[in-house]
Order: C-alpha cells, then sequence, then structure tokens
C-alpha cells in the first residue's frame, strides 16, 4: 500500500478508546472491532479528515519512542488494509475520490438487513460480545445516552407508561441544558445518544439539537409517531447520517391504529412519514406492541415491514404507567391470545427455530450466570428525563438517581449512591427468575417489575412469568417434534 494513500474513516464509522482497550463501529453495515492497546492506539490517529498513511504514521511516532518509522509504517499499513477490507475506513488518491466510493445507506442495497460482526487474530483482544460484558458493563463505562427532549405528545396511546397529564403539562429540556448533557457525555467517552419523549418533534430546537449531536459525533437515533415530520426534516436527517428512527406502527388498518394512539387521521400520518424515509433511505425501525385491540394485526404490520425491508419487532410486555396507574395494562393480550402469538412466532421465526434447536435442546443456557447484571442500566446506559433528572431507564421513572440541574453527569455516573446500587443487583437476586426451570424465557426488567408492583422493583412481574412458563411449554413441545 502506497504510504501516499489518504485514509479516512466512513461517515458511518465511529472510534472509542476505552482504558486499554479500543473499539470501532460502524451503523451502517452493523459491524463492529475490538482491539488491544496496539490496535487502540492505531485507532486513536484516525478521523473523518483524510491524511496519509505516512502523515497517519509519523504521528504514532510520538507514542512509540524509539520505534523505527518502517516498523510502525508496516505495521499500521496491515491495520488499514484490514479495516478497510471490513468497511470501516477507505483509502485513495484523492478527497474527492473517497467521497465518491463513500458508501450509504439504501433500501436497495441487498444486505440493507444484516448484522454481521467480524474478528482478527491480529489486533483483537476478545469477541465483542464478551468485550461489551467484561469492560464496558464491568468497568461501568457510559455509552448509550437517552434524552427525554419534552413530555408533551400529540398522541395518548392506550398502553403507554407516560401518564397523560405529563403529556399534556410536561415539562421540555432547554438547549443549554441538551447541549451540557452531550458535552459531558462526550468527555465521558459517550458512543450513542437517542432522543425520545413524548414526542421529540414536538421540540421547537430539534434542528439545534441534532445538528449539535452531529457535531460531537455521536451516533443518534430517535423515537418518534412520525405524525410531525415534515419534509424540511428530511434534509436534516441526511445530514446528520441518523443511525434509526424508531417508531410504533400498531396495525395497517387505520381504525385500529387511531384507536390504539387516540389521535384520529394519525396513521395516514405515520405512514405517509414512513414512506417519506423510505424514499429517501433513512433507517427507520418499526415496534409493534401487541394489545388486545391489535393482535390479529401485527403479522400484517411485520409482513409489510418485511416487503419494505424495513427492521421490524413486536413483543407483547406491557408496563403499567410511571406513577403505578395500572389502567392500560387492561389493553394487554389475554392468555390465550399470548399463547396464539407466541405459537406464530414459534412457526415464523426461522432464526429462533435454529437456536432452539442447536443451543436449547442441547442444555446450552444463556442465563444460567447468576453473577450477570440484570439489564445495562447503571452499567452502561442512562436515561436523562425532560425535568432533568437521572433515571435508570425511560420506563423506570420512580427510581429517580439525581437531579442534572444540580450535579453533573460525571459525579451522577461515578459517584451517586443510587448508580452504585443498581451495579450491585445481579440475576441471582431474583430468585424466581434463577431457581425456575423457565429461566431461558424470562426476562428480568426492573421497570416493568416496579411499575406493575407499586414500586418493588426486585418482585418479578405475574405476566412475564405466565408468558415465560407458556413459552416453555410451546418451545418444549417443538423441540420434542423437531430433534
Amino acid at each position: 500500500m502506497n504510504n501516499k494513500l489518504l485514509v479516512r474513516l466512513t461517515k458511518d464509522s465511529f472510534v472509542r478508546n476505552y482504558s486499554t482497550h479500543g473499539y470501532i463501529t460502524n451503523q451502517l453495515i452493523k459491524n463492529d472491532r475490538i482491539f488491544n492497546e496496539t490496535g487502540a492506539d492505531f485507532l486513536s490517529v484516525l478521523s473523518r479528515n483524510p491524511k496519509t498513511i505516512k502523515q497517519l504514521t509519523e504521528e504514532l511516532l510520538f507514542i512509540y519512542e524509539g520505534v523505527e518509522l518502517a516498523e510502525i509504517q508496516e505495521d499500521f499499513t496491515v491495520f488499514i488494509q484490514d479495516l478497510e477490507k471490513e468497511g470501516f475506513v477507505l483509502t485513495g488518491e484523492t478527497p474527492d475520490e473517497l467521497n465518491k466510493i463513500e458508501p450509504s445507506f439504501t433500501y436497495k442495497d441487498i444486505d440493507v438487513k444484516t448484522n454481521k460482526k467480524y474478528f482478527s487474530d491480529d489486533f483483537e483482544s476478545e469477541g465483542t460480545s464478551e468485550y461489551i460484558y467484561d469492560n464496558l458493563i464491568n468497568e461501568h463505562q457510559l455509552s448509550s445516552l437517552t434524552i427525554e427532549l419534552t413530555k408533551l405528545c400529540n398522541e395518548r396511546c392506550v398502553h403507554c407508561y407516560l401518564p397523560n397529564s405529563q403529556k399534556q403539562n410536561g415539562k421540555t429540556l432547554s438547549v443549554s441544558f441538551v447541549k451540557r448533557l452531550i458535552d459531558e457525555g462526550v468527555d465521558m467517552g459517550l458512543l450513542s445518544v437517542s432522543f425520545t419523549g413524548g414526542e421529540p418533534f414536538l421540540h421547537k430546537n430539534i434542528f439545534e439539537i441534532l445538528e449539535y449531536a452531529r457535531e460531537k459525533d455521536l451516533m443518534i437515533s430517535i423515537l418518534s409517531n412520525l405524525t410531525l415530520l415534515k419534509t424540511e426534516h428530511i434534509a436534516l436527517l441526511k445530514k446528520i447520517n441518523i443511525s434509526m428512527i424508531q417508531v410504533s406502527l400498531y396495525s395497517l388498518d387505520d381504525a385500529t391504529h387511531d384507536y390504539i394512539t387516540q389521535l384520529p387521521g394519525s396513521f395516514e400520518k405515520t405512514m405517509h412519514s414512513i414512506k417519506l424515509l423510505l424514499e429517501n433511505d433513512i433507517p427507520v425501525n418499526i415496534s409493534c406492541p401487541v394489545m388486545k385491540h391489535n393482535y390479529m394485526h401485527y403479522k400484517d404490520v411485520l409482513r409489510w415491514a418485511r416487503e419494505h425491508r424495513i427492521s421490524a419487532s413486536t413483543d407483547l410486555d406491557l408496563s403499567a404507567q410511571t406513577d403505578f396507574n395500572e389502567d392500560n395494562l387492561q389493553h394487554g393480550t389475554t392468555n390465550e391470545q399470548s399463547k396464539e402469538l407466541l405459537q406464530d412466532m414459534l412457526k415464523e421465526d426461522k432464526t429462533w427455530q435454529q437456536v432452539l434447536l442447536n443451543e436449547y435442546a442441547k442444555g446450552i443456557e444463556t442465563k444460567a450466570d447468576g453473577n450477570q447484571p440484570p439489564c445495562s442500566v447503571g452499567n452502561d446506559s442512562l436515561f436523562i428525563s425532560a425535568e432533568g433528572y437521572a433515571y435508570p431507564c425511560p420506563s423506570w421513572q420512580s427510581f429517580k438517581i439525581a437531579d442534572l440541574n444540580k450535579s453533573t453527569l460525571y459525579d451522577t455516573w461515578n459517584n451517586n449512591e443510587q448508580t452504585n446500587h443498581l451495579r450491585k443487583i445481579k440475576r441471582k437476586d431474583f430468585p424466581e427468575h434463577m431457581n425456575s426451570e423457565y429461566r431461558e424465557f424470562t426476562n428480568v426488567c426492573m421497570a416493568r417489575n416496579a411499575n406493575n408492583n407499586k414500586g418493588e422493583y426486585m418482585k418479578m412481574d405475574r405476566k412475564s412469568i405466565e408468558v415465560a412458563k407458556m413459552t416453555k411449554e410451546l418451545v418444549d413441545d417443538f423441540v420434542a417434534k423437531n430433534n
């Protein structure tokens, strides 16, 4: 490789150095790599500003004093070739050439939904999942921040965990406060930020906030109902190179969707926006929570998404509201409906079938380690509400960690009693989960536990237990017939 070749990161590649490890991820092709200390040093000189291999190697000389330039250049060249092969960097003779070969997200790409992971023996220290668990979580590295820009929302979804009173008269974060959070997060090695609500597009300064997050080199996602998306938003979303927009679509029947959102005309607006995003090659993910009202419709939504090459998911676990009001739970599926849904999922999800036959049927367990944390809250992720309060996650707003109006993000993450308490909680602290025969099919969600049990987050949610038992019965029957 010519040492005069220009090298730069692709627009979708993001680099972070954590302690003695280096990490690079690519939001377009869903690849990531983990590196030892040498690889981390090599990553540290890469940016989106093109430089020659010679220039980058000379920068590394300041790190490796006493090492010959030729030796560093040889190793660094192999490193760059490896990263280029996997889609993390671009090389070329001129900046224009790099711009021309820059890949971009498109729904026309045959591999639009890939989620591959590549590993190398030369620079990598371990696999991605092990790295995240052993380093980001065990070392408590804040990598993901969710910011609730406003509590205001134009929909009144019947199953929502936020009380309607907050959506009507809720708080909104100032631009300066959001920028402060982003600045403090970046100083701590933050990788990604998600903007949610309420409805984030109700924030009058959404443009300025999104542009600032891009300036700070963060992976950006938005959770929105898309009823307020305008044509002028499209140019902005392209400009900031958004990682993903998530939207809830409850049915392809407008009356059913509008009943759930309690906003007449919401289906038409949301579908129009989804199609607008598709036309403009902006990544979108569809979520279809299943309730009594739409359990006959969810497959149509997933099928439509698949036909349009959109990633989509569904679930049937509802959470009571954050003030412990359980009225919204009446909209959840009955046990009979839940069983029918699980049967459908088991029948149609070929990937799940293979996992069951190749792992579960052979006694391979994924949740047997009681020393694992039940989830990422307090370990690598944090949620900031529209009041400026830190909570474990958006749906767990009865467990206040700190008031960011009075505290820094750094102190909240590193010197806070509540945060430290969360980090001490392990799977083994939930005996009804750990000691049960249906452990593999139970997800410990402390937010749902808290909301459904009047704040008792260490008490397992009954609906989750019922669904887990039901799932195990269906899976055991499937395995017996197919193994």
